[in-house]
């Protein structure tokens, strides 16, 4: 309870939102961990039910159906990728941000080329909430760290 109105009142004084203030001392918990899985777990999910629906119209011969299925289900996907890549395109000419190497860049665009974008970014936000979690004791990096995850998406 005493954390908490602390937590507060430091808010107050830095005239931030509670929404902008780190909840748990900047811990990556295994919960967030879980959280992270599972959004990515239904993200995959839709795409398997979005295929199945689109075939089942297919081999059923309702072809309308199917198209508008394949429509509705590919044109935000196209929309997200070109937007991912735009994210990339803009921190690659950005000189505080490391680049990236060939390798990483091929990796991005074939992930992105076949939708799976959100892989990458539940990959990096488990590195990141590992390397957090490895470095208990260093509050300046792991508060660096903390922001990477809390924006990275």
């Amino acid at each position: 309870m005493e954390v908490d109105v602390k937590e507060e009142k430091l808010a107050m004084d830095l005239h931030i939102d509670e929404v902008d203030f780190p909840p748990n001392e900047y811990i990556f918990q295994k919960r967030d961990a879980c959280f992270i899985i599972g959004g990515f777990g239904t993200y995959t999910l839709d795409w398997v039910f979005d295929i199945l629906t689109a075939v089942n119209h297919w081999i059923h011969g309702h072809v309308i159906y199917f198209a508008c299925t394949v429509l509705f289900v590919c044109f935000p996907s196209l929309t997200m990728t070109a937007v991912s890549l735009h994210w990339y395109l803009k921190d690659h000419n950005n000189s505080h941000v490391p680049r990236a190497s060939t390798r990483r860049w091929i990796w991005r665009i074939l992930l992105l080329i076949i939708q799976l974008g959100p892989l990458m970014r539940v990959t990096n936000q488990l590195n990141t909430g590992r390397r957090r979690r490895d470095n208990i004791g260093h509050e300046i990096f792991n508060k660096m760290l903390y922001t990477k995850l809390t924006f990275q998406n």
